[in-house]
């Protein structure tokens, strides 16, 4: 650099202030030939506002050459000015600079999000559309409301009617057993409040009967009735043997169950309440000193189809916890007719069950619109008289066709029902009754034990 400064104190003396600065701002700063300054000079063609040639005209002492070396020099300077550095190794890692890093610019600190200001709890909204003109029901019809509740938290429900606890789930389900103006009321609360919704419900009179109206489905077992009570024409399919089935339960006419397992599901114009007192009878043919016990289960009406679809509970009565009672059993019986597996020599009708039994039951009529085989279970209880006796003692209560259908031992209590684990439930009321053979024995020359059923009253109409 010492040369460079020579240079340029050797030019600033000679040359003009115009012509020495053109000449600093070329070494300085022009990296192409060197020869280009000096062909402008030649050829007088520099802007005259930087090098006027009347100024060059007048230092006749400036020579040439001056200019030729130093340009030469410029560019000497230039090009060793401009080379590039050789690589050195990176700081920091010596001994293998190829694995080092450069130094990472610090970031940044990315500003802070400002705070969102703490949401204040509140009590929860209760949200309920009201129909034109309120909320009406028949009676005896279920009355079903969805509100919507909105909380930041958990909300604890509560509905109340004139004052009574009757749910504590968010929606509610009720039937009104008298007409009327009723106050529903749902109070939710959650850890911020409570809201209170009143709401009126308009709950009209209306005529039902008080006889079961309609056979959703109907299953016989074999026995000696197996197409009789009520007549089955061969040939018949399902569908016919329930329409025929339906008009004999309407009718109050006797429909024969066959032996263990035969059921009949029946239903209401109406939901039967759960009320003060005994609810339904199952009406039968009992007679003293001889019972067909049968099962009695119930069903509400909880998803709102109108179907028997939903759980069923099974009416706990005096043999419910005896020690040979069972639970869960199955039992198959096999068409004589087309039995295949039957033992050369046998009679009766084969069957199979899930405790690793089997036989052949006395009954050889077979239902003429089954198939090969039929497979039926529930409860099962032990006939309280060995098999073969032409009398069989009624149990204590809660069966079906197991006293006289005016013996207050053959009523039945809505509060009597269990679920599958043998939990007492709390029902409202039933939609639905379930009937089927409760024992597995046979009496002789009566035939098999075989539950005959009529229909069901509601005991409260």
């Amino acid at each position: 650099m010492s040369v460079w400064l020579l240079v340029m104190v050797f030019l600033r003396k000679r040359l003009s202030p115009n012509a020495a600065r053109l000449a600093e701002s070329s070494m300085t700063g022009f990296s192409g030939p060197p020869f280009l300054p000096l062909f402008f000079l030649e050829a007088g063609s520099f802007p005259p506002t930087l090098f006027p040639m009347e100024e060059l005209k007048m230092k006749k002492n400036v020579s040439l050459s001056v200019f030729v070396v130093s340009y030469a020099l410029s560019f000497v300077l230039s090009v060793a000015c401009h080379s590039e550095p050789e690589d050195k190794p990176a700081l920091g890692n010596s001994e293998n600079p190829q694995t080092s890093e450069p130094a990472q610019p610090n970031e940044p600190n990315e500003p802070d999000e400002p705070e969102k200001p703490a949401e204040i709890a509140k009590a929860p909204e209760i949200v309920l559309e009201e129909p034109t003109g309120g909320f009406e029901v028949d009676k005896m019809q279920w009355f079903r409301l969805e509100p919507q509740v909105r909380s930041q938290s958990p909300v604890d429900s509560l509905w109340t009617l004139d004052g009574e606890e009757i749910s504590t789930q968010k929606n509610v389900v009720h039937v009104f057993a008298e007409a009327g103006i009723y106050t529903l009321t749902l109070i939710a609360t959650n850890e911020a409040g409570q809201s209170v919704r009143n709401i009126s419900v308009n709950v009209r009179e209306r005529n039902y009967s008080n006889w079961t109206n309609k056979v959703y489905d109907f299953v016989r077992a074999p026995g000696q009735h197996a197409n009789a009570y009520p007549t089955i024409p061969p040939g018949s399919t399902y569908a016919d043997v329930l329409d025929i089935v339906n008009t004999s339960i309407v009718s109050k006419n006797i429909v024969s169950l066959g032996a263990y397992g035969g059921y009949i599901v029946m239903g209401f114009d109406h939901t039967l309440i759960n009320g003060p007192g005994n609810d339904f009878l199952v009406h039968g043919n009992a007679f003293a000193g001889f019972a067909e016990p049968g099962v009695i289960e119930v069903s509400w009406d909880a998803n709102g189809n109108g179907l028997p679809d939903d759980p069923w509970y099974e009416i706990a009565g005096s043999e419910y916890n005896a020690a040979t009672a069972l639970r869960n059993y199955r039992l198959t019986y096999y068409n004589p007719a087309t039995d295949t597996a039957r033992e050369p020599g046998a009679t009766g009708t084969r069957w199979t069950d899930n405790q690793g039994n089997f036989g052949y039951f006395p009954a050889t009529r077979w239902p003429s619109w089954l198939g090969d085989t039929l497979e039926v279970g529930g409860s099962k209880y032990e006939n309280l008289n060995p098999n073969g006796s032409l009398s069989t003692a009624p149990f204590a209560y809660g069966y079906a066709d197991n006293w006289p259908n005016g013996d207050l031992r053959a009523q039945i209590d809505v509060e009597w029902a269990v679920d599958a684990n043998g939990n007492p439930v709390q029902l409202k009321g039933i939609d639905f009754v379930k009937v089927y053979t409760g024992v597995f024995a046979h009496a002789g020359a009566l035939g098999e034990i075989s539950t005959e059923v009529t229909g069901v009253e509601d005991l409260h109409l």
